[in-house]
């Protein structure tokens, strides 16, 4: 084993590896995989790993590495639960010029909120290693630097093994975080997005973290970046409203098979006459947050509504974020 070492120094790659990553065995880097609208410098994937993705522009590439165990530790963490090192990557600039550990972070930080938001939970960047022009090994650092770690779940959120959607939707996230106006809405917005996908705090706690999350990208589009309406107009809108102008401007629709999938939900909307699923989903978090104060049966909680609206929260803030990460590329 190397001796640890801790004093800063250029190194040409840094290779760290994730946690509780899916197992995936397909690659992005050959041309017939490659996104039109791709402009940068040629993809090339690292060593002879089955599975690998590459998240690259103009500045920065990283190689996402299926493990050669991966897939028979992901069967055990499917039925024990845990922790465990599925992935390696590699981190180099495109123009192969020498950089600080301090940089590396700052590109990985954005990588693991993206693939924490396409897994559902949180994973880890850990076990470091920096190598020199040469391939010295010359920089370790073995512990997490994001400090959040979730152990292994079942449910994964958008993610797909048998897609490369993986990687399209980077370059939109990555220019997203580096817009000063969006990194810190992004940022707050994935952790409320990923704690209420998890639903470890409760499904009550996860649809207040889901609305909260749906107004703050509400007020940063519609009035920090498109001037759409004012803060005080803005401040003067229910939430529901607030929700309903914000999927509006991004062109969404509440699909009419809705009322399949979501039963109770749109009972309770055709009952309050007509009531929009929105206007049913923040009555349901006012009465969390603010329970009537006289008890009476039809202010009781049912399970299955709260279910309901929690999925349904899950699943509108995730196609928002898809909406607003796309059109930063494409529009």
């Amino acid at each position: 084993m190397h001796p640890f070492v801790n004093a800063p120094c250029d190194i040409s790659s840094l290779v760290f590896h994730v946690t509780n990553f899916e197992f995936f065995n397909l690659d992005n880097f050959y041309p017939h995989d490659l996104d039109d609208s791709y402009q940068g410098p040629p993809l090339k994937g690292w060593l002879d790993f089955e599975g690998q993705f590459v998240f690259q522009d103009l500045e920065w590439r990283i190689v996402l590495c299926t493990l050669d165990n991966c897939f028979d530790l992901q069967e055990m963490l499917h039925s024990q639960g845990g922790y465990g090192i599925t992935h390696v990557c590699k981190l180099e600039r495109t123009d192969g010029k020498p950089f600080k550990f301090e940089e590396a972070v700052d590109r990985i930080e954005p990588f693991i909120y993206y693939l924490s938001f396409a897994r559902g939970i949180w994973v880890a960047p850990i076990v470091f290693a920096g190598y020199d022009g040469s391939g010295n090994l010359v920089f370790e650092k073995w512990e997490n630097v994001e400090q959040k770690t979730d152990p292994w779940s079942n449910r994964s959120c958008w993610f797909e093994s048998d897609s490369t959607d993986l990687v399209r939707l980077f370059p939109g996230f990555i220019k997203l975080w580096n817009d000063e106006a969006w990194k810190d809405v992004l940022k707050i917005t994935i952790e409320w997005f990923i704690e209420g996908f998890k639903g470890s705090s409760g499904v009550s706690a996860s649809i207040v973290l889901q609305i909260a999350a749906l107004e703050r990208l509400g007020w940063a589009l519609l009035v920090s970046s498109k001037k759409a309406i004012s803060s005080d107009g803005f401040g003067k809108l229910t939430a529901a409203n607030k929700i309903n102008l914000l999927v509006s401007f991004l062109g969404l629709t509440v699909d009419p098979s809705v009322d399949e999938s979501f039963p109770i939900l749109s009972k309770l909307s055709r009952k309050d006459n007509g009531k929009s699923l929105f206007e049913v989903m923040t009555e349901i978090r006012n009465k969390i947050i603010h329970p009537p104060a006289r008890k009476s049966k039809s202010n009781d909680f049912n399970d299955v509504e709260l279910s309901e609206a929690w999925i349904f929260g899950s699943q509108l803030l995730l196609l928002c974020l898809f909406e607003l990460i796309e059109m930063d590329v494409y529009k």
